[in-house]
């Protein structure tokens, strides 16, 4: 009986630690996913000029943090009532855009602040070595996620 209890604690263990990695990929996973979705918002928005946010058409962008990432309009002010952060619970943020923000062109919705080698974001998990890379193009459309 002590035999097999044992066995079954060591599937227990193996079961738990696999069980943990996939959560930190699924995080990951859905931090992309939703950044993904804001992405398109916010070009969207300064495609349409949207109406919320008053009639004039105005850039949207996304200012990135190391924690987390802001949704703005115009120019990106800390602090701004019209601001929405997002939090990110287990990744952190690096990005070669410049001044740490992709903002959309009003009416064609290019990136505004476009690097010629494309402006990428990449998450880092804080509980793995797990990562995310995403490629947006001049056009902002997202070319790669690695």
């Amino acid at each position: 009986l002590l035999i097999v209890m044992g066995i079954f604690a060591i599937f227990f263990a193996f079961a738990s630690l696999n069980l943990l990695g996939i959560r930190n990929k699924t995080s990951i996973g859905t931090s992309v996913d939703v950044l993904l979705s804001d992405l398109k918002t916010q070009q969207i928005k300064a495609m349409s000029g949207d109406a919320n946010y008053g009639a004039d058409n105005d850039s949207f962008g996304i200012h990135f943090l190391t924690d987390s990432y802001i949704l703005f309009k115009g120019s990106y002010t800390p602090g701004d009532t019209n601001n929405f952060i997002v939090k990110l619970d287990d990744a952190g943020i690096d990005t070669t855009c410049p001044s740490g923000e992709i903002l959309f062109k009003k009416i064609s919705g290019e990136v505004n602040n476009f690097v010629p080698t494309g402006n990428t974001i990449k998450f880092s998990s804080n509980n793995s070595t797990d990562q995310k890379i995403i490629t947006v193009n001049r056009l902002g459309t997202v070319t790669g996620v690695n």
